[in-house]
């Protein structure tokens, strides 16, 4: 079972290409006191670090371009301020979920964000912070997109006409 434990964690999260589990490993203390297992999983947590996280299938960049694409266009005509709000809430995840992804680097999420973005390209990273401010600040959307233009551009751009994702087999029910 010791075995196990190590790559059942860290297995998980290079599956999801979310990196906070490895960096909490990394930077934690054992408790109650260090074992065989918590040192085997803090000398595996580096290894998988240092890896890339699975690349973006072509299905899944398609994915994102609608997505990011639909987000934009209910930014640029909300119905009420609360839902531009809220759209754009889901859009700085899923822009920077795609930023990520796209570059071959660790997801971050939430408050970390910006600090990844940081690491990974400080001009792009002061970009995205500073569009989405002025958006959830001021209310201009115009920052975010042109920001969302110039990450998909090198995608295939914004993707609306001719998209079409099908529900995975598991999900679908038959209608009688």
């Amino acid at each position: 079972a010791s075995n196990l434990v190590p790559g059942l964690c860290l297995g998980t999260e290079r599956s999801n290409a979310l990196s906070p589990l490895m960096q909490m490993i990394l930077d934690g203390i054992e408790i109650p006191e260090p074992c065989e297992i918590s040192d085997k999983i803090k000398r595996l947590a580096p290894q998988m670090k240092d890896q890339k996280p699975p690349k973006l299938s072509e299905e899944e960049i398609e994915r994102f371009r609608y997505m990011i694409t639909n987000y934009i266009d209910d930014i640029r005509y909300p119905r009420s301020k609360f839902e531009s709000t809220a759209t754009a809430t889901d859009l700085y995840s899923v822009l920077s979920d795609f930023y990520f992804r796209s570059n071959d680097l660790w997801l971050a999420k939430h408050k970390s964000i910006p600090r990844e973005l940081e690491k990974a390209d400080p001009e792009f990273g002061e970009h995205f912070c500073l569009a989405f401010e002025d958006l959830f600040v001021n209310g201009k959307s115009e920052k975010v997109i042109e920001l969302a233009q110039k990450l998909l551009q090198l995608h295939g751009g914004f993707l609306f006409e001719g998209f079409k994702s099908d529900a995975p087999q598991a999900a679908r029910k038959s209608i009688k």
